[in-house]
């Protein structure tokens, strides 16, 4: 911080004339103020670091050296071991692997629909006529006190509509309404009625009426399938009996209303022709039941007793039979498809025990079922793939065959269904050409070997991979299976292993080939967008070493290498270079500053590597070969050259003007006569290069006297000791005294010239201020 030594310096003065009268007084004698300015340390660090961050945009560079500085850029043309001509990792066998797996069910056949509307014998009973009894007395048609003795019958038949073979017995519920009328005769000692049921000689049951309505109970009564017989009976005595006869109407009239049906039925006769509906899956195209299967019909309302006649699949016929009171059929060896009509044809005697049920059904369900053989519609079970890996450009136009080491395909698998699996895997280039049963097992595996197999990259584009598997019995679109059950769940997985961890090379034969190549993207030298632009133009590099370096590591081959530069140079013209070949093994260097002094803007570095026949078979066998280009910061600078941002000695005015003491120092600075102002520079250089220091002021630089010369600049040579100069700016004091406040900066510049630059020196300086003046100092006495 500057200490300003005018104000104390009068005020000493101020002390002194304090007591005199005179109003004006100048000291002469030329006293000397100094003021520090300050000091400053340039290093070149921060501007190396630029400079090197300002080539990297162009040229992935690096510092080797730090004095003299040397940056590098290195880059390898090839790097080249036994793997990289071929190696598993190229090929990557591990993409051949696969993983199949299949579930699938044996389909569930449901229950048939319940058959219904069983046709079981009933009656029909018609309309029955009166029945009528006539009783004739000679001679007399009205008469009282006369002896009566009549006995006469009559009889009637009740249609059952029954043929005689609708079953062997059944039992009746109902009842015959009889009403019953005689006006002929009164005051009669006797008088019966007699109603008797008959059915062919055998009476059934007998009632006894009453002149009216009777309501006769036939339940229980059994009867075979034929019409019934109505016999009626009236006696009429009497010794004293009066009578009045209408000969146009009988005497004793009989008005019957049957209301009769069967309650039960033994050994009925019942005829079912009906079909079976099954809705048989999709999937299912045929089935064969094995032994013990079986279609049972049962019926809650109707005990079958014995069956003629079929179950009918298709074509085929399967005998019905009454199995522990229901219909069955044996479905053994019967086979079912979906086109298959199913029906049933057969006479049945049963009993029905409640004849009244309606309608009458019998459920149907498959028992016991199982598939001695089933065909299932299943397209997806035929696993097929094929894959190819392409032969690496490079590998195919180096590489001539190689032969495998060590390497194997494992396939494992799981396999819970009822058939051996048939798998092949195919492989012309690795010589694979195995077919493998996968047996019926929780566990199993099967190993290829691939040990010994060469692989001939001279006819080959692709390495090749197909695999295939398919149950036995498999078609594409149908399995057949044996002995299996409806729901029975099955599980078929397999995995197809190449287990790239285990394959290795075991030697590799290259052609007589020609490597081509380029050392990257072209690079742009011209910084033509870089800040430090017109510095790095301005520097021409004195050399520039570009070593090529080839190393034949445990390999025995001939080779060469050769490097071409392409690049546009400053005035637009297209330029190749191509350099003497260099024998794999060697390493040359060249001198290339022509073409990076010539700031390049698309410079392509290019490569042709010849390489000779060769086996390789080594682990620790390779063919290297890079470039190494140095850029040595031994350069020549064309024309003057900023190398820094300016910097400043000062924070505001350099005399410490402020607001504060603003007057009192413009009223000092008023007072300097014969002024003497000199800025003391105390300053080392150990940058490696001579430097131009120029004082700044509003930009531009500020002339100065030494060694009673004017200029704009000092020249600083490299010194690891100090240099302490004194600069006369009184030329520039009344600039100074009346700009208010007068900044100023410090600028280093690189002259032209040739340098080594040293990336750790750096620029030390420190200043001061003196003035040398007389002072008119106006001071107001005491009186």
């Amino acid at each position: 911080m500057k200490k300003y030594f005018f104000i104390s310096f009068l005020l000493v003065l101020l002390l002194i004339f304090s007591s005199c009268n005179t109003k004006t007084v100048i000291l002469k004698a030329s006293p000397k103020v100094q003021a520090p300015v300050g000091a400053t340390s340039v290093s070149l660090s921060g501007f190396i670091t630029d400079l090197e961050n300002q080539i990297k945009q162009s040229l992935p560079i690096k510092i080797v050296n730090r004095n003299p500085l040397t940056f590098r850029y290195a880059t390898d043309l090839i790097n080249v071991s036994v793997s990289d001509f071929f190696s598993s990792d190229q090929i990557n066998l591990d993409s051949f692997s696969k993983v199949l797996n299949q579930n699938f069910d044996v389909p569930l056949i449901p229950a048939p629909e319940n058959l219904g509307d069983f046709s079981i014998p009933s009656v029909t009973i018609g309309s029955v006529p009166d029945i009528g009894i006539n009783i004739v007395l000679p001679g007399i048609t009205e008469a009282e006190g006369i002896e009566v003795n009549q006995h006469q019958t009559s009889s009637q038949t009740i249609s059952t509509g029954l043929s005689g073979t609708e079953f062997v017995t059944a039992t009746l519920k109902g009842n015959i309404e009889v009403n019953l009328t005689q006006n002929a005769f009164t005051n009669l000692d006797t008088e019966i009625y007699i109603l008797k049921v008959t059915q062919g000689t055998n009476v059934l049951k007998t009632f006894n009426l009453l002149k009216g309505s009777n309501i006769l109970d036939l339940s229980g009564i059994t009867i075979e399938p034929k019409d019934l017989g109505i016999s009626f009976e009236a006696t009429l005595i009497g010794s004293n009996a009066n009578v009045k006869i209408d000969e146009n109407n009988p005497e004793i009239l009989a008005s019957i209303t049957p209301h009769i049906a069967l309650a039960s039925i033994s050994g009925a006769k019942i005829t079912l022709k009906q079909d079976v509906n099954l809705t048989i899956p999709a999937i299912l195209s045929s089935a064969t039941f094995k032994s013990g299967s079986k279609l049972s019909l049962h019926s809650n309302e109707i005990q079958f007793k014995s069956v003629n006649g079929n179950f009918n699949i298709g074509s085929q016929t399967i005998p019905l039979s009454v199995t522990s009171g229901d219909l069955t059929a044996d479905l053994s060896d019967a086979t079912l498809t979906p086109s298959d009509n199913l029906n049933i044809n057969a006479s049945i005697t049963a009993d029905i025990p409640d004849a009244s049920m309606s309608p009458m059904s019998a459920s149907a369900s498959l028992e016991n079922i199982g598939f001695s053989n089933v065909v299932i519609n299943n397209s997806d079970l035929d696993f097929h793939g094929n894959q190819t890996i392409p032969i690496p450009s490079v590998a195919k136009g180096i590489v001539d065959n190689i032969v495998i080491d060590s390497g194997k395909v494992t396939i494992e698998w799981k396999n819970t269904t009822p058939f051996v699996i048939k798998s092949k895997i195919l492989s012309n280039v690795l010589g694979i050409n195995e077919s493998v049963n996968l047996d019926i097992t929780n566990s199993g595996s099967h190993t290829i070997n691939l040990s010994g197999k060469t692989l001939d990259f001279k006819t080959l584009d692709n390495i090749d991979f197909s695999y295939s598997a398919s149950p036995t019995g498999y078609n594409g679109s149908t399995l057949s299976l044996s002995n299996v059950n409806p729901g029975d769940s099955y599980t078929f997985e397999a995995t197809i292993l190449f287990d790239g961890n285990a394959f290795n090379i075991g030697s590799i034969t290259i052609n007589a080939t020609t490597i081509k190549g380029s050392l990257g993207d072209p690079m742009d030298l011209s910084f033509s967008d870089n800040d430090m632009a017109d510095m790095l133009n301005k520097i021409q590099i004195n050399k520039v070493p570009l070593t090529f370096v080839s190393t034949l590591n445990n390999v025995d081959m001939n080779g060469s290498v050769t490097i071409a530069a392409s690049y546009t140079d400053t005035t637009g013209s297209s330029k190749t270079t191509n350099y003497n070949p260099i024998t794999l093994g060697t390493s040359s260097t060249i001198d290339a500053s022509d073409i990076i002094n010539s700031h390049p803007k698309d410079l392509e570095l290019g490569y042709s590597i010849n390489i000779d026949s060769a086996v390789l078979n080594g682990t620790n066998q390779s063919i290297e070969a890079g470039v190494l280009l140095d850029l040595p910061f031994k350069f020549s600078v064309s024309q003057d050259t900023t190398i820094t941002n300016d910097i400043k000695l000062s924070e505001g005015d350099i005399l410490g003007r402020n607001e504060e003491n603003a007057q009192d120092m413009k009223e000092l600075l008023d007072g300097v006569m014969n002024e003497n102002l000199v800025i003391h520079l105390g300053i080392m250089n150990t940058t490696g290069a001579k430097v131009k220091v120029q004082f700044i002021h509003d930009g531009a630089p500020v002339n100065f006297k030494i060694n009673d010369q004017i200029v704009n600049g000092l020249l600083i040579n490299n010194s690891e000791f100090k240099q302490n100069l004194a600069i006369d700016i009184t030329n520039i004091f009344e600039q100074i005294k009346n700009t208010n406040p007068y900044p100023l900066s410090l600028r280093i510049i690189l002259p032209e010239g040739v340098y080594n630059i040293n990336a750790d020196g750096k620029l030390d300086a420190d200043l001061w201020v003196s003035i040398g003046a007389d002072f008119k100092i106006p001071l107001h006495l005491n009186q």
